[in-house]
């Protein structure tokens, strides 16, 4: 692996906030640390448009002038493509055409989304995402339960696993201090938008007090929908948060409900284990690979039955000794272990580096 020092990226999402940016801010910032240069071509670099759903979302037009501008000078000796989305087929295109060889990563399931934001049936989008990834040499996946259901899918490239890590600094245990607040604090914290699937843990007759953190096309809506619940204190929709006073709303939660069905890891889901809080959630990929020990959470078919279950048998130690396991150097020592020199006779790699593996600290 010594021998990968120049790693081209290629991404259709850069500075925006969600799961697969989270990634990427630290898995480079651990490569980096290491002495592993990236050379990211992403949206920031090309005219753009805001996505016409979610407005804080930028895409970019691929001018493919640009772009092979772009490549004209680099010399790079891995190449990844991080996204399926219109950077990531231009780049695609132009590593073929350079003789480049290249990864991918699968970090969304544009089947759900597609159903749910644009009635695409999912036959549609996994046709797609196959022809997408066919041309890599290596697929990286976040969950054994994802590689799974590429391999289900017909996906023909080898399927490497990419975890995903925690900060401990920002997540961890805090004393609950709220004194005016209704428990148990059920707590949602990311993209309010319908895939989300937040009606689910909203539309629950729960005891206690429901926190909603984030921003999205929906939250207008949702903030209509359930006003007898906000006015009567049931319900509090806290916006967008970050930083220092996101890991203390975290702490202060009882239970994290996670009601997606689409996801293919779950960054928060972390974020809360490392908190202590334990998590609820349906039995769907990414829950059912991470919440994998006793005390740390529950799954259901009927997610107000996984949030009291979870209530019941969460266990702040157990949560947090097990959140310790995912940290961002073991996810980046998979990332780097899955690249491939982007010439062939360069490669000088063993199929068999341990560094593909599921791999944990302990």
């Amino acid at each position: 692996m010594s021998q990968l020092r120049k790693i081209l990226l290629i991404t259709d999402t850069w500075s925006e906030t969600n799961g697969v940016t989270t990634t990427l801010r630290h898995t480079l910032r651990v490569a980096e640390q290491r002495g592993i240069e990236f050379m990211p071509i992403h949206p920031g670099l090309f005219p753009r448009f805001p996505n016409p759903v979610y407005r804080q979302y930028w895409h970019a037009v691929p001018v493919p002038g640009r772009t092979r501008s772009l490549l004209r000078e680099v010399q790079p000796d891995a190449v990844h493509i991080v996204t399926e989305g219109p950077l990531g087929v231009l780049g695609q295109r132009e590593a073929i055409r350079r003789g480049w060889r290249f990864t991918t990563s699968f970090h969304t399931r544009w089947d759900y989304h597609g159903k749910h934001l644009l009635a695409l049936p999912p036959a549609i989008a996994w046709s797609w995402m196959r022809r997408f990834h066919a041309r890599s040499s290596r697929v990286l996946a976040p969950t054994p339960s994802i590689i799974q259901l590429l391999k289900e899918q017909g996906f023909t490239a080898p399927l490497r696993l990419w975890q995903r890590g925690i900060s401990h600094a920002l997540f961890y245990p805090r004393p609950k201090s709220c004194r005016g607040v209704q428990r148990p604090i059920s707590l949602y914290v990311g993209r309010v938008s319908r895939e989300k699937n937040i009606s689910a843990f909203l539309d629950l007759d729960l005891d206690g007090t429901k926190y909603v953190v984030g921003d999205g096309p929906m939250l207008a809506h949702l903030k209509r929908a359930y006003h007898r619940d906000v006015e009567a204190g049931r319900l509090v929709f806290f916006g967008e948060c970050k930083g220092k006073p996101l890991g203390a709303l975290y702490a202060e939660a009882d239970v994290f409900v996670f009601p997606s069905l689409s996801e293919t890891f779950g960054n928060v889901i972390l974020e809360a284990l490392a908190s202590g809080v334990p998590v609820a959630a349906y039995p769907s990929p990414g829950p059912t690979d991470i919440l994998s020990v006793p005390g740390v959470g529950a799954l259901h078919e009927e997610l107000g039955v996984a949030i009291r279950q979870a209530l019941a048998t969460g266990n702040a130690e157990a949560c947090l000794a097990h959140a310790q396991r995912y940290t961002w150097d073991a996810a980046t020592d998979q990332f780097l272990g899955a690249l491939i020199p982007a010439y062939p006779e360069t490669d000088t790699l063993d199929a068999a580096n341990p560094a593909l593996q599921l791999r944990h600290t302990a």
